[in-house]
């Protein structure tokens, strides 16, 4: 999930007077929906009811203010390729989008809140969400990529009847939740899986479509290049700084930067026939036998009854933990839940959504129930308030093995300092570098 200011939102999708998008109202559990014009969309994405012009809440009029925050529906590529190759594929792939869209529409109305009172302290339940709904054929660099877009407005309506902005830290949290169930739809949902196998086709351990996971990477123009943008731009940021590897942090900027560089403009005038036609033309040319029919296989599937909850609740904390490198080993009850939803996708159960709710509960709370919670209350489902056991035995003994290491000494003088680096100019160094490296330096057995 990106926030995107207005600007960029408007600049991208509500240029063409004459096209409609799809707007869905999720209020109190009930989903409608109607369209929207392009200047509907200009109207709405400014905090205004579309219809009616009205005002809602206290606008933010800075130029860069999130507007609405931006998901995407993300399935492997070989479901693209397929539903290119298979028409009746094609359908029950938008289906299954279709299903999966309205579970994260009513998970984001009864998971968000909105915010309230000065600094947002105050959280407040919601009522009602809008989002747009954008759907997709292809990259940009005209591959087959079947994806959606669905923008939420940041305008929230609040169990108070009271306009006002939803809290995107809770939204950004959840997301690995959204991910999660993605992942999920698309392994077990029973009516995808029996198309699958009526075409000859099932999964692999990774999510794609078997036979047609070899045909992903040679198709894959776009994906290719933010590779080859990203191999490019961790060589270069590794030579200017001395051969080192870039953190975590950097490599997200890494990340961004390669998805931006020399990103195609969106196709114009594209005809759809000759388009398929191409593309079709590729498939066959990497191996023949992928645009051959195949006759239909029984679906595989395992009993939701037989599997192991303990481990699974196991897998779930091992994810949970595996994600967590960045915030120094701490995870939250929705990288938890996350990570249960994941563990379930694995075992190749296929069973309709609702039926998973109770599993996916008992999972959450065995693997809850083994971790370290560090706060005394119990936490909000986004903040990051737990470790995994291992974790803090790490920590604890990483402590003692620091603490019998920092030996008292004292720090190197400037004029010491020269004495241990005759070679080296020590007035290139700032204020702040000369104190780290006299300290370095210098007698204490642990610098930090």
């Amino acid at each position: 999930m990106q926030r995107s200011p207005g600007i960029d939102a408007l600049e991208a999708y509500s240029a063409a007077s004459d096209s409609t998008v799809s707007r869905f109202i999720v209020a109190n559990g009930v989903i409608t929906s109607d369209e929207l014009t392009a200047g509907g969309l200009r109207v709405w994405l400014t905090g205004h009811d579309p219809v009616t012009g009205e005002e809602r809440g206290h606008q933010r009029l800075s130029p860069d203010a999130d507007l609405l925050l931006d998901g995407t529906l993300n399935h492997p590529k070989s479901y693209s390729i397929a539903a290119l190759l298979h028409p009746e594929l094609a359908a029950e792939f938008e289906a299954l989008q279709d299903r999966l869209r309205d579970r994260i529409l009513l998970t984001w109305q009864t998971e968000l809140n909105a915010r309230r009172g000065h600094g947002g302290l105050i959280r407040e339940a919601i009522t009602r969400i809008e989002v747009v709904e954008l759907q997709h054929r292809r990259s940009r660099a005209l591959d087959p990529h079947i994806h959606r877009h669905l923008w939420l407005n940041i305008k929230v309506l609040g169990a108070d009847d009271r306009w006002s902005n939803l809290d995107s830290r809770v939204a950004m949290k959840l997301h690995t939740v959204i991910n999660a169930e993605g992942e999920l739809a698309a392994r077990t949902d029973p009516a995808w899986i029996a198309a699958l196998a009526r075409h000859g086709y099932s999964l692999d351990d990774t999510g794609e479509i078997a036979v047609l996971a070899g045909a992903v990477r040679p198709i894959s123009r776009r994906s290719a290049q933010i590779e080859d943008n990203r191999a490019r731009l961790i060589t270069e940021w590794s030579a200017a700084h001395g051969g080192s590897a870039p953190s975590v942090e950097v490599l997200q900027q890494i990340d961004r930067r390669a998805w931006a560089v020399s990103r195609p403009n969106k196709p114009a005038n594209l005809d759809e026939t000759s388009w398929e036609a191409r593309v079709r033309d590729e498939i066959a040319a990497i191996d023949p036998n992928l645009t051959t029919p195949r006759a239909p296989i029984p679906v595989a599937a395992t009993d939701p009854h037989a599997i192991n909850l303990d481990l699974l609740a196991a897998q779930a904390v091992v994810d949970a933990d595996e994600r967590s490198t960045s915030c120094g080993g701490r995870f939250s009850f929705f990288d938890i839940r996350a990570g249960a939803i994941r563990a379930l996708s694995r075992t190749r159960v296929v069973a309709e959504r609702d039926r998973l709710d109770g599993v996916i509960a008992e999972i959450t709370e065995r693997a809850t129930c083994s971790v370290y919670r560090l706060v005394a209350d119990v936490p909000p489902a986004h903040v990051k308030a737990f470790m995994a056991t291992e974790t803090v035995r790490a920590k604890v003994r990483l402590v003692g093995r620091l603490d019998a290491l920092a030996w008292p000494g004292r720090s190197r003088l400037a004029g010491e300092l020269r004495r241990f680096a005759p070679n080296e100019d020590p007035s290139v160094l700032d204020a702040s570098q000369s104190v780290a490296a006299c300290a370095i330096a210098g007698t204490d057995d642990l610098v930090t």
